[in-house]
């Protein structure tokens, strides 16, 4: 099977997404949120850690990657993973917070319109699976993948 086709983001706003978190109590950790997408053939080019620097970036090259996160959960963000097409600018994102709240808190800020525009609402959802956000295309292998996060 091809890849599931990616959700459109502006390329700018792709490129400045980035966090997320490694589950903490009862939550998932990135590998094994990774790997469900992976096992519904929904691939992630890159990923990001909380705790891990790059010394090629300055530091507030390392901070605008979380520009689409509000900012009093940008610290409870301990990992994310993304895929972009550069050439179609269609992006999806998958973050992990500390806790299962912090997952709920993003679904609330996101279903206040903050972030319309980055991401073309009318084809694409934001779900949630404990501390695990999901949004991009509205793809039934992505339900899939984060059902079986929920346990």
């Amino acid at each position: 099977m091809k890849p599931a086709r990616l959700a459109s983001v502006p390329a700018a706003a792709a490129l400045l997404l980035a966090g997320a978190g490694c589950g903490g109590s009862g939550g998932v950790s990135l590998r094994s949120a990774e790997a469900a997408f992976d096992r519904a053939q929904i691939p992630f080019q890159s990923d990001w850690r909380s705790g891990t620097t790059n010394p090629f970036l300055t530091q507030a090259g390392e901070t605008s990657r979380l520009a689409m996160v509000p900012v009093q959960l940008r610290p409870r963000l301990r990992a994310a993973a993304w895929a972009l097409n550069a050439n179609t600018f269609q992006a999806r994102f998958l973050l992990v917070f500390a806790r299962s709240s912090d997952a709920q808190q993003f679904l609330a800020w996101d279903r206040k319109g903050v972030r319309q525009g980055t991401i073309d609402q009318g084809k694409n959802v934001v779900l949630v699976a404990r501390n695990a956000v999901y949004f991009g295309q509205n793809l039934p292998a992505a339900r899939r993948a984060m059902a079986t996060l929920r346990g």
